[in-house]
């Protein structure tokens, strides 16, 4: 053996050492890298868990239909009239009846159900929240849910399908929907009013439109929507104020400087009645009607009266009509000509009697058939007299039920729902 043979071993078992120590270390390393990976991993599982447990994809279950149901369309009147389903689901405000669909709704879900049979097409459930309202218009159904005891979470649904177009909290610049707002459906918008604001939500996909909110010091009374705009009665610590909001103009901001309040005036403590073909309240004092200017909120001479005379501490509804303008009080419907000056009929009214009809494939509206729930079943009237053109016997319809035409028969939209073939 040489004498550099020693060196060249003493290198060998240096480097086995060295190498040994790396393996070691690393292996260490290594383990310590999987422990912290595993204990991320596991935290984040954990917090999805969490989160999952907790939120809303736990709560909400929807099951859409491929296509919306065929379209249920006018016939003629079927005589008898029988039950074609029934169920204790709340209907849909607004035109609950869509094509082939009709809009329901129970505590936590909302159902497409085919027109014909009443079986769900398809169905929204939020188990979390409770339902204030259900609207249905123009093909969309939006979903007003409670949270916290403020109805302000929406959730837009197609009305064929139940396919989700949005879902929001109803907060604007920290203007929020607090309690439970009155809800008023249009074919363009859906209008919340509480007493702080007045909002709409458009209809096609659920975003706002405007809002308007109360001046400090305020609060809004009485809301009543129309083509003329939107009639708001406010009671502050000054005093009453009646105001007409423009129906579409944009809010006033930095890039729109146009007021779209039309105008707002000081008046005694009135109830708003009307805002369409005219612009009317009902005043309390005299149980007669205050016309205004649409342009400019000065008052027309000459108070409308109305017989019987009106009481003003019940609910007010309002509809147009082809000859002006239907008001529900409470125990009476009167119809009014288009500018508000003259009574044409009245008549005892558990409800505002609905226009709807001839079976319209999508549930609008016309101004042929009048109906209204009677304690022997439906009335039909004659809208220019008020007179009953037909008495259909049927099981007495809730008091407040709203009667729709659909297909050859009706749509009896109340806190149930029942349809007639």
């Amino acid at each position: 053996m040489s004498p550099a043979e020693p060196a060249t071993e003493d290198a060998t078992s240096s480097a086995d050492e060295f190498v040994a120590e790396f393996n070691a270390a690393t292996k260490r390393a290594r383990r310590r890298y999987i422990a912290v990976v595993t204990l991320v991993t596991a935290a984040a599982v954990a917090i999805f868990v969490t989160i999952v447990a907790r939120g809303e994809i736990s709560h909400v279950t929807s099951h859409t239909a491929s296509a919306a149901p065929a379209t249920v369309t006018a016939a003629p009147r079927s005589q008898p009239l029988t039950v074609a389903w029934r169920t204790d689901d709340t209907t849909a405000v607004g035109q609950p009846f869509f094509g082939g669909t009709v809009v329901t709704y129970s505590k936590h879900t909302v159902s497409g159900r085919d027109a014909r049979t009443g079986s769900p097409r398809w169905t929204f459930t939020r188990s979390d929240r409770v339902l204030c309202s259900v609207i249905q218009e123009s093909g969309k159904t939006q979903a007003l849910y409670s949270a916290k005891g403020d109805c302000d979470e929406l959730t837009t649904l197609d009305t064929g399908t139940g396919q989700r177009i949005q879902e929001r909290t109803l907060d604007d610049d920290g203007n929020l929907v607090v309690g439970t707002p009155v809800v008023i459906p249009d074919s363009d918008a859906l209008t919340l009013a509480t007493s702080t604001l007045v909002r709409t939500i458009r209809m096609s996909d659920g975003l706002n439109g405007w809002t308007y909110v109360a001046p400090a010091q305020c609060q809004n009374l009485r809301v009543v929507r129309g083509s003329a705009g939107v009639l708001i009665s406010q009671h502050c610590t000054d005093g009453d104020y009646l105001l007409l909001r423009d129906l579409t103009a944009p809010d006033k901001s930095g890039e729109n400087t146009t007021d779209p309040v039309k105008w707002r005036i000081r008046t005694a403590a009135v109830v708003p009645a009307a805002a369409d073909s005219f612009v009317a309240v009902l005043n309390p004092a005299t149980r007669q009607l205050i016309r205004y200017q649409p342009s400019n909120g000065s008052v027309v001479a000459g108070e409308t009266a109305l017989t019987p005379a009106p009481s003003p501490l019940r609910p007010v509804l309002q509809t147009p009509s082809a000859d002006g303008e239907l008001l529900w009080f409470g125990e009476t419907v009167y119809a009014l000509n288009d500018h508000g000056t003259r009574q044409l009929w009245s008549r005892g009214a558990t409800t505002l009697p609905t226009f709807s009809g001839p079976g319209t494939a999508t549930g609008s509206d016309d101004l042929t058939t009048l109906a209204m729930p009677t304690s022997t079943g439906i009335a039909i009237l004659d809208p220019t007299s008020g007179a009953v053109r037909e008495s259909i016997p049927l099981n007495a319809p809730p008091a407040n039920s709203r009667i729709i035409t659909l297909g050859s028969g009706f749509l009896v939209a109340a806190s149930s729902t029942t349809v007639y073939k």
